[in-house]
């Protein structure tokens, strides 16, 4: 009977010992899908500034490409971003453009020089 009482507290023993390291491997277990939900979140933020940066670079190519290959895009583009004029242009500028460029002054057919809109105005 002595074998049986110690046969059953070996089995109850067991029993909590299984209940215990199930608890705690459950808990790590939960850990771990709540770190793997945050990495996936993490991942698809990741993905999106990829996908991102892949389009900027891609109209960035497809800019520069145009540049160095298609005059009438080329021409506009010094026109509006560096303020350049033909010669015997006058080239006038309103307050609400949106160039950045210097005030250009074009000298005209007499020699003389023909004034930016800022000053015209």
């Amino acid at each position: 009977m002595r074998s049986f009482k110690i046969y059953k507290l070996f089995i109850v023993l067991l029993t909590a010992l299984l209940a215990l390291s199930s608890a705690y491997f459950g808990i790590a277990l939960l850990g771990a899908w709540a770190e793997n939900d945050r990495l996936a979140e993490t991942e698809k933020a990741l993905q999106a500034q990829i996908d991102a940066l892949s389009n900027d670079k891609a109209q960035k190519e497809e800019y520069y490409f145009r540049l160095l290959h298609d005059d009438k895009f080329r021409e506009r583009i010094i026109r509006e971003k560096l303020g350049y004029a033909a010669p015997k242009e006058i080239v006038f500028r309103f307050d609400d453009s949106n160039t950045k460029a210097p005030e250009v002054s074009v000298v005209g057919e007499g020699g003389a020089q023909a004034e930016g809109a800022a000053q015209a105005q």
